[in-house]
């Protein structure tokens, strides 16, 4: 019996480890102006700050709310998806806006559209 609560906790263990269960996503800030980036049809949203670190941006939130101010400076929260690897930046997951800048961008036409 002590052998299997042994063998049944060190499984359990392991199984948390290789899910990454217990481990904590580290929400961070990134200040910087919403660029587009790319040629298409590659093209893709991200956040420059003033000290030219790139992230690209990936969420929900990036499609309609994020997307709408191209080219201003935000303040977005969101976890490191990913790290930087060569000319390829950090992916940013935004999960909120948390600085908005002080006017809001006038609505964008859609082409074909009017």
């Amino acid at each position: 019996m002590r052998t299997f609560v042994i063998v049944a906790v060190i499984a359990l263990a392991a199984h948390a480890g290789a899910f990454g269960l217990g481990r904590r996503e580290q929400i961070v800030t990134v200040y910087g102006r919403i660029v587009m980036i790319g040629p298409a049809p590659h093209r893709y949203l991200a956040i420059e700050t003033e000290d030219g670190t790139v992230y690209r941006l990936a969420g929900e939130l990036i499609d309609g709310e994020v997307a709408r101010y191209q080219g201003t400076k935000l303040e977005l929260a969101g976890v490191i998806e990913s790290p930087p690897s060569g000319a390829t930046p950090a992916v940013l997951r935004v999960t909120a806006i948390t600085q908005y800048p002080e006017e809001p961008p006038p609505p964008r036409e859609l082409p074909g559209r009017g």
